[in-house]
């Protein structure tokens, strides 16, 4: 399973006023409202002990705008993944912020699942932050924290590439 998440939100005064929310003193305090999905029930199946997941979370970057959320959806996935879906924490690689750089996805993706996932494991991935086509032919890319869009090609992570080692798993 593969999800790319780019989110986009409206933090506003005005709209946390609208919704009968607080509104915040300074334009940088974050309106952060409890919600129902941050928290995983606890469920009742069984550990998978050879299920692995990459997630990957960048909400603050290097040198692009914020992406409101990005790295406590993956910390919340994390969650949902050992309470609710059977995933060994130990097998969870999360990696957020300043710590999923270009070389981070490089060797999560491609070394880590390599050297851990056996025969027929699931395996999960989860990617909330910023991607960019490439505009002169429009692969696409997942943006690091240190990447920048100008120089996709030598900055960020090429969804091909993900794909192309994804399909190598055994």
């Amino acid at each position: 399973t593969f999800m790319i998440e780019d989110k986009l939100a409206d933090n506003s005064p005005a709209t946390a006023a609208a919704a009968g929310g607080p509104t915040p003193q300074a334009p940088e305090q974050e309106l952060l409202l409890p919600s129902d999905v941050d928290k995983a029930p606890k469920s009742i199946t069984k550990t998978k002990k050879n299920a692995y997941a990459v997630l990957v979370g960048i909400e603050k970057y290097r040198d692009l705008p914020k992406v409101d959320f990005a790295a406590r959806d993956a910390e919340t996935m994390k969650d949902y993944l050992v309470r609710s879906m059977g995933f060994p924490e130990e097998n969870i690689m999360l990696t957020t912020n300043d710590r999923a750089t270009r070389s981070d996805m490089e060797a999560y993706f491609e070394t880590w699942l390599k050297n851990n996932v056996e025969q027929d494991s699931p395996v999960f991935i989860f990617f909330a932050g910023h991607g960019s086509p490439d505009p002169k032919n429009g692969d696409a890319y997942l943006v690091p924290y240190d990447g920048n869009p100008s120089f996709l090609q030598s900055s960020a992570y090429p969804l091909k590439r993900l794909y192309q080692s994804l399909g190598k798993l055994p």
